[in-house]
């Protein structure tokens, strides 16, 4: 058990001080036993003169043996001893993660030189290694945070789809999402009508959702990037939905980039290095053109455009589903329209009909009674024939013409009939020019105009004749509608304002579509309502 407690307790020692120890033990105890205790004996026998030369001999023996022991170490410690202890320091210093720790080498060839250098090119490939997989590390994470980025981003446009906030609003929100993600400094949406002409466009505004009060500089350029894009739609739009892949192009510096003249200036007064037109396709159908813009004319990262595919796809299937909802909607209000038409002809009309039945049996009961009011029952049975007129002209309203099954030729057929019906007035109907090259949009906006208008004359006008004129000419589809009613003051009635609401969105309709409503009449007068609207109108936003 001790020699074992020795044993642990050398090794637990400097490597230095256990080699001095056994240097200085091999020193001393030859010297003691050869030098010192024949000393000692000779001394104490008191040996004649010649024995105490061989005392000094041995004594100068043992001193040399001495010394000699004594340099061994010196070499040994330097040699040995400190490489081996700078060797241990530094094996400590790896384990405790310090791999810039290096070994001191010193000149030579031997094994411990070679050792410690081999011992420090190990620590360099660790710490290179270390390097590279913290390298590896950040580079992980980076990737991680950008994946959750874009997860994020990709929620966050999936969960505007079944929002029930109009299309604009929302998309310019999805548009906001994907701009910063994307890295683009311009970002705009392009929507299509049924003709595949541009019906509005939508731009992403981080400052106006924000709330900032006041135009925004992004904001005053969406004027002429308006202008751009829609002067662009017969090159590159076109290329984009025509081919259903996205199209770039570089600006200015592309001689290949076919850009009108104005459009090359303003975007260059943008400073648009590059953009691109991504189409948004669902089902085989283009619903729209996602416009991407960038101040630098850099390749975008492949990473990007594989993302741009994700979100796009998001995107179209959020307009998708815009216009599924706006069909179940407009459905709905149809079939409530049509349900409280046919509840108002089965009970208020027949009840309206019964009264004035009653009314004139009651007259002709009455026709020779002197103290019956005679007057009063024919005020009475006037009013019941107004009444049931207005009636039949609201139950028409009602039941409005769906421009999904029928053209504007057919449902201005229908409004014809319709007033012939109600009012029996003469109604004609004149068709000129090719009216199917009218845009859906402006068919849709023609259409809400002439119920209007017709409505107008079964309420106001108090005429036997009426006439109905549609006309493509010149790019321009013409919509005239004449009566031979009693007219109106126009002036005085666009100055009443309120009195002519009507009339007021009748012409927001054609204005708002780039064309023009103009109003003629006068009391005695006959009444001539025309609207003119371009054909290009369905790619105006």
């Amino acid at each position: 058990m001790g020699w074992t407690m020795r044993y642990r307790f050398a090794f637990h020692e400097s490597l230095i001080i256990r080699l001095s120890l056994l240097f200085l033990l091999l020193g001393l105890a030859p010297t003691l036993l050869l030098v010192i205790l024949p000393a000692a004996l000779i001394m104490h026998k008191r040996i004649e003169p010649l024995a105490e030369a061989v005392v000094v001999l041995w004594g100068l023996q043992g001193v040399s043996f001495v010394l000699v022991i004594l340099l061994g170490a010196g070499i040994t410690l330097k040699r040995l001893a400190l490489p081996i202890q700078n060797l241990v320091k530094a094996s400590h210093a790896l384990a405790a993660g310090d791999l810039s720790y290096r070994v001191p080498v010193e000149h030579g060839d031997d094994d411990i030189v070679t050792l410690s250098r081999t011992f420090n090119m190990m620590a360099e490939s660790v710490e290179t290694m270390r390097d590279g997989i913290e390298k590896q590390r950040a580079d992980l994470q980076a990737a991680l945070e950008e994946r959750e980025s874009e997860f994020e981003t990709i929620l966050g446009i999936t969960g505007l789809i079944n929002t029930q906030a109009d299309l604009s609003s929302t998309a310019q929100r999805a548009l906001t999402i994907a701009r910063s993600i994307l890295g683009t400094d311009m970002i705009s949406l392009v929507l299509l009508d049924d003709t595949m002409q541009i019906s509005s466009t939508v731009f992403a505004c981080n400052t106006c959702l924000d709330g900032t009060p006041g135009p925004c500089d992004q904001c005053a350029q969406q004027q002429l990037l308006r202008r751009s894009i829609h002067r662009m739609q017969n090159n590159f739009v076109r290329m984009a939905i025509e081919g259903s892949r996205p199209v770039q192009a570089h600006v200015p510096s592309d001689p290949a980039c076919e850009l009108e003249p104005d459009v090359r200036e303003v975007l260059a007064e943008l400073k648009i290095g590059r953009f691109a037109l991504k189409p948004l396709v669902t089902r085989g159908r283009v619903l729209g053109v996602l416009v991407l813009m960038r101040h630098s004319d850099s390749e975008v990262p492949e990473r990007s455009v594989t993302l741009l595919e994700t979100l796009a796809a998001n995107i179209a299937l959020l307009i998708e589903n815009w216009h599924l909802q706006d069909k179940v909607r407009t459905l709905t209000i149809l079939e409530e329209r049509r349900r409280l038409a046919s509840e108002l002809h089965d009970s208020v009309t027949q009840s309206l009909f019964t009264l004035s039945l009653t009314a004139r049996g009651l007259k002709s009961s009455l026709y020779n009674v002197p103290e019956a009011n005679q007057q009063a029952l024919d005020i009475l049975i006037g009013q019941t024939k107004t009444v049931q007129q207005e009636m039949r002209t609201l139950i028409n309203e009602l039941r409005p013409i769906d421009l999904e099954a029928d053209n504007l030729p057919a449902a201005l057929e229908q409004h014809a009939q319709s007033l012939r019906r109600s009012t029996n007035i003469d109604v004609s109907l004149t068709i000129r020019g090719s009216v199917d090259t009218i845009p859906k949009l402006v068919q849709r906006n023609l259409n809400r105009i002439a119920q209007e208008a017709l409505s107008n004359i079964a309420r106001h006008a108090a005429a036997e004749h009426a006439e109905i004129i549609l006309e493509v000419a010149n790019a321009i589809a013409t919509l005239r509608i004449s009566d031979d009613g009693s007219g109106f003051d126009s002036r005085a009635v666009a100055l009443r304002g309120a009195d002519s609401l009507g009339l007021i969105s009748m012409r927001e309709r054609a204005e708002m579509l780039g064309g023009a409503l103009v109003v003629r009449s006068q009391p005695g007068d006959e009444t001539i309502i025309m609207a003119k609207i371009p054909l290009n109108a369905g790619g105006n936003s």
